[in-house]
């Protein structure tokens, strides 16, 4: 999911990349690109571009002395790659916009392309230069200000509209609105002032805890709360999952530990340097008195052993031995690096089929090393879209060609196709808990359900 953060890295390394080039060739994909005709992208040949700006979710490149430039938004999956270098993730899609310069290629996979007006799009990156939740110039009195305006409005659909807080998707809503306190489900005029400036420097902290992970090529899973968890970090309640709003984006919250108030909720707000420095990233003390947390690279004040992110154990660096963490075997520094790594990635695999208990306890080997595989669903459209799979752990070069489905144990629907695993949304009594269903879009589903057990 690209959120405004990644947005941002994108942009940095494009600059890097192409800025001050010459445009050579120019290759639109229709379906990337808006509208029909996508020959007017052969306009830009010979153009050289001046400048790349993001803002939110969108990026810009400027090509100078052009009144056009080129907009980009990535969507939910979208991707560049430069060069003839391959990934994975883009196997089997075909770029919708590919630039080439002299030495460069350039090519945005899974976006939304068009041409828009050089004046009109830097007038629209000034105006929300100072709302960009990722911005070193953002304005908190002005965010607020944006904010209460939408007075009737659910405050989870708010800080998610583009044209108030730029930047923010569905990962930072969550998160931000957790360590708030504040219930998803609250109108604008319902909170406090002071609880919607807490809220923003949540959301803004979070936001610099993203950039750092997506910048570094280091997992943001480590920081996440509440996104995708079954059960609350500070009370242990199960959470509740919905879609509420106009917008309809999957949210995840505790009602207990969310009420609308700092000082009635059980929530521990983050006081200082929560999650990379959560609240004032750049206050971050890089003195001697400080250790990294091999886990999620956490920045700890000494002389706090466990973690105060993920609760990881840290060697005694007076003794120099090696505490064993409280929830899993720790791995023998002895080990050369390559078993060590090897470890690593069975652990995460291993952790990735505990995720889903709907499917067979144990994960098969990939035939190409004997690793344990990781649990994966369809994404590709189609009549097996939705479906769950085992493939190899490894990533990159390594990835062999092991594949077995995982729901072969999936009851069948009365089209006689294979069930996938749903949750329900809506909430009740039976918020979070998950059934079987026919796997066709809503409008050809047949009636079957049944609960998983």
């Amino acid at each position: 999911m690209v959120e405004g953060p990644g947005c941002k890295v994108k942009g940095e390394l494009m600059k890097k990349r192409i800025k001050g080039k010459k445009i050579v060739n120019v290759i639109a994909e229709k379906k990337g690109a808006t509208g029909d005709n996508s020959n007017v992208f052969l306009q830009l040949i010979g153009l050289i571009v001046s400048d790349i700006r993001t803002v939110g979710k969108e990026l810009f490149i400027f090509l100078a002395q052009s009144p056009l430039c080129i907009r980009i938004h990535f969507l939910m999956d979208g991707s560049v790659r430069y060069g003839d270098g391959k990934d994975r993730r883009t196997q089997g899609s075909e770029p919708c916009l590919t630039i080439f310069f002299d030495s460069e290629k350039l090519a945005v996979y899974k976006s939304s392309i068009d041409l828009r007006s050089t004046e009109d799009s830097s007038e629209h990156c000034d105006e929300l230069a100072d709302l960009d939740i990722n911005s070193p110039v953002f304005n908190f009195k002005r965010a607020q200000q944006k904010i209460e305006e939408q007075k009737s409005e659910l405050i989870c659909d708010v800080i998610m509209d583009q044209m108030v807080l730029p930047g923010v998707g569905n990962i930072i809503k969550n998160e931000g609105l957790f360590k708030s306190g504040i219930n998803p489900n609250t109108q604008v005029k319902d909170l406090s002032p002071s609880l919607l400036a807490c809220l923003i420097h949540r959301l803004r902290d979070f936001s610099a805890v993203f950039y750092m992970c997506r910048k570094t090529n280091k997992p943001l899973k480590h920081h996440l709360c509440i996104y995708e968890k079954t059960k609350c970090p500070q009370c242990n309640q199960l959470i509740t999952v919905c879609k509420p709003g106009n917008l309809k984006r999957l949210t995840f919250f505790c009602s207990k530990c969310q009420v609308n108030s700092n000082l009635g909720s059980n929530l521990n707000l983050p006081k200082k340097n929560s999650l990379l420095g959560f609240l004032q990233l750049s206050n971050v003390s890089t003195s001697k008195n400080t250790w990294d947390c091999p886990r999620c690279t956490f920045i700890n004040e000494s002389p706090s052993v466990p973690c105060t992110m993920c609760s990881y154990l840290m060697p005694d660096y007076r003794g120099g031995r090696k505490r064993k963490s409280t929830d899993e075997e720790p791995i023998d520094e002895n080990l050369p690096k390559k078993e060590k790594k090897e470890m690593n990635e069975d652990l995460k695999a291993a952790g990735s089929d505990k995720k889903m208990g709907n499917v067979n306890k144990q994960a098969p080997l990939c035939s190409g090393h004997s690793k344990i595989c990781s649990l994966k669903s369809v994404k590709r459209t189609g009549e097996n879209k939705g479906r769950l799979f085992y493939s190899c752990s490894l990533g990159g070069n390594k990835h062999c060609n092991f594949f077995q489905w995982a729901d072969l144990h999936h009851p069948l629907c009365k089209h006689g196709k294979r069930t996938v695993v749903r949750r329900v949304l809506k909430q009740n009594e039976n918020n979070g808990r998950e059934f079987y269903c026919c796997p066709d879009p809503k409008t050809s589903q047949c009636d079957f359900f049944q609960w998983v057990l």
